[in-house]
């Protein structure tokens, strides 16, 4: 018994393979228009054919012309007419085929038929694509063929477009002063707004729907706004109000436009490719981190440190306002610029030279910026500080020992003063004593010299006498 052995196929077959699949399709459409021939292969038959579409007055009436363009899931209608020497020939059996796009790896194709009416017309309708198809698949160029069994074999053929009648050509967010933005915070509102072009020379009247999701997938606002017309071959602006809730989760969020041209069993009929456009939930928000006092008490007019921490805890940059008071008032303000996720370490000097004693509790608050919604960390307690008088009577006493101290070197200088006046003055008098009365001074003390000195004994006696 002989082994088999199965061989694998060679690579040059197996692309045959692939190619012969791929142009299978156009293959038969060739074979279809050999088989049954052309008006033009006998251009004196009696009979004719004539293959267009609903849409006037592009409708690609005559042989081989083209239709006007489709859009994705629109019916199409395709009409054949039959006629004899010009007379309508009522049930003639016609075969329809249509194949698209041709451009496409995996075209869509139909076969149908139909019998012609009294009027000689025979239609089929159908919608492009069918829901099994993927959507881009159906855009392109697609092409159509009609023939009649006839005793003469007659065809003829069009093209079509599929695409998109409707553009969405630019959609942008504006904030409140109506300038393009797309960083909103939370509970800011915003403007949507969308450019839509209609491609077509007819006017369409389309619904336009818009759908906005936050960075966690939730949905923030569906909207449709109904029944707007847009005149062929020009561009129309729709703005709508859209505002971000404050409880939308922060980070990139998208909105999804889509246009809509009509309801087919239910569902609805796009006119347009979806477009998505993206924007950014931030947040808004500043905060006093840290505050604090490096003393309790001070006395009236010495000056004060407050020490505060401040923070950007934003995606923005701010400019931050910060108001420090106290139980009687305000006391000053600071302003700071801080970068998103940034923060400061600031110091106020108090001068407390106009406060009067007491104790006093100081509070230092960051004004809000736009849009913020969290403001319970905007407010901080710095702390208590006590302001006291300096003791008056320690003053007074080095007040007066002053003033005794001025007082006494004043009148020990006076008293000097006068001493050495009448020390000077007495001085003068007797050197002119001395110039004047030297000689009779000498004479009187001679002539006492010179007086007799009388006896001791004599007075001795004189006592004696007395006390006998």
């Amino acid at each position: 018994m002989k082994e088999v052995i199965c061989k694998k196929p060679k690579a040059t077959k197996l692309a045959a393979c692939m190619l012969l699949v791929i142009l299978c399709p156009f293959m038969l459409a060739g074979t279809f228009q050999t088989s049954y021939g052309t008006n033009e292969s006998s251009p004196l038959s009696p009979w004719a054919i004539d293959l267009f579409t609903q849409h006037n007055p592009h409708n690609g009436k005559g042989l081989n012309q083209s239709s006007g363009a489709y859009a994705p899931f629109e019916e199409v209608t395709l009409y054949t007419n039959i006629t004899y020497s010009g007379a309508p020939q009522a049930n003639v059996f016609v075969s329809f085929q249509v194949i698209g796009p041709l451009n496409s790896s995996h075209p869509f194709m139909l076969f149908r038929s139909a019998a012609t009416n009294k009027d000689g017309t025979a239609s089929i309708s159908f919608r492009t694509p069918l829901n099994e198809y993927p959507e881009e698949s159906v855009v392109g160029v697609w092409q159509a063929f009609s023939s009649a069994k006839t005793p003469e074999p007659i065809e003829d053929s069009l093209t079509f477009e599929v695409a998109w009648p409707i553009e969405i050509s630019l959609i942008k967010f504006l904030n409140e002063e109506g300038n393009p933005q797309s960083k909103f915070a939370r509970g800011e509102p915003s403007t949507v707004q969308l450019t839509l072009r209609n491609n077509a020379l007819y006017a369409k009247d389309i619904n336009l729907t818009l759908m906005a999701k936050d960075s966690a997938q939730t949905q923030i606002e569906q909207t449709e706004i109904q029944n707007i017309r847009l005149e062929g071959n020009s561009e129309t602006q729709i703005e709508h109000e859209l505002s971000i809730p404050t409880w939308a989760a922060f980070g990139e969020g998208k909105i999804d436009s889509t246009v809509y041209s009509g309801l087919y069993e239910d569902m609805k009929i796009r006119a347009s490719e979806p477009k998505t456009t993206q924007f950014s939930v931030i947040t808004r928000a500043v905060a006093i981190a840290e505050a604090h006092l490096p003393q309790s008490q001070l006395y009236a007019g010495e000056p004060l440190s407050i020490n505060l921490k401040v923070e950007n805890r934003g995606n923005e940059t701010e400019e931050l306002h910060i108001n420090i008071n106290y139980d009687g008032g305000p006391i000053g303000k600071l302003t700071i610029t801080l970068a998103a996720l940034d923060s400061e370490n600031l110091t106020y000097t108090w001068n407390t030279s106009e406060i009067a004693e007491g104790k006093y509790t100081l509070t230092a608050e960051v004004e809000k910026v736009p849009w913020e919604t969290e403001l319970e960390d905007n407010k901080i307690t710095v702390g208590e500080i006590r302001v006291n008088y300096r003791p008056v009577f320690p003053y007074a006493v080095h007040l007066f020992v002053l003033v005794l101290v001025i007082t006494g070197i004043f009148t020990f200088s006076l008293l000097l003063a006068l001493w050495k006046r009448q020390y000077m003055n007495r001085g003068e008098k007797d050197q002119d004593f001395s110039s004047t009365q030297n000689e009779p001074n000498r004479t009187l003390i001679e002539t006492e010299l010179s007086k007799p000195k009388k006896s001791p004994r004599r007075k001795y006696s004189r006592t004696q006498r007395k006390v006998k």
